[in-house]
């Protein structure tokens, strides 16, 4: 590990150690928050607490971790049946570490760990399952190094999670190192 990474790898664990998720208690719909540069507010003011919004019939659809105004902590996206969709962590408005995310049916759809931000050149991470289905049949292969694209409606990447809304960072898609090959396509 080069100096570089060991000394963000440090400050970025003594920012999340220093805020446990646990501290957080607001809990506030998505539509009472509004997003500006990368920063939540609730009533105007920069916003602490947990992010949800429901399906209709009330069931939870997601739940985003905010502290001072970033994501931060666990997030958890859920289908409407109430089976998680996906997890991940943020620190600091960073999506960092593990993200887990699931089909309807609960077969693993990615599975990565989200090293540092690139930016302006997607997400780095490394140790990356994908799985698929093609002609009904369910298949996983695994990667060792790729980038992360978030992706907005009409298909144009965003270069960092740092600065998207939640609302922005549910559709995706997985390249080789290089950026060349689609490892896993935006669903």
């Amino acid at each position: 590990m080069n100096t570089l990474t060991t000394i963000l790898t440090v400050f970025l664990c003594n920012l999340f150690m220093s805020h446990p998720q646990k501290d957080i208690e607001t809990t506030v719909l998505m539509s009472e928050v509004s997003y500006k540069e990368g920063i939540y507010y609730f009533k105007n003011r920069v916003f602490t607490g947990s992010i949800i919004d429901y399906y209709e019939g009330e069931k939870l659809k997601f739940r985003y971790g905010v502290l001072e105004g970033r994501l931060h902590g666990e997030a958890f996206q859920y289908f409407s049946n109430g089976r998680v969709k996906s997890k991940r962590h943020y620190v600091s408005n960073k999506l960092f570490g593990a993200f887990e995310e699931h089909y309807e049916s609960g077969e693993l759809r990615a599975s990565f760990t989200v090293k540092l931000n690139a930016y302006n050149s997607g997400e780095q991470i490394e140790d990356i399952t994908v799985g698929t289905f093609k002609k009904g049949r369910y298949k996983k292969r695994k990667y060792e190094n790729g980038i992360l694209y978030f992706m907005n409606q009409k298909g144009e990447t965003f270069e960092s999670s740092e600065l998207i809304s939640i609302l922005n960072q549910t559709k995706y898609k997985i390249t080789d190192s290089e950026g060349k090959k689609v490892l896993l396509p935006a669903d």
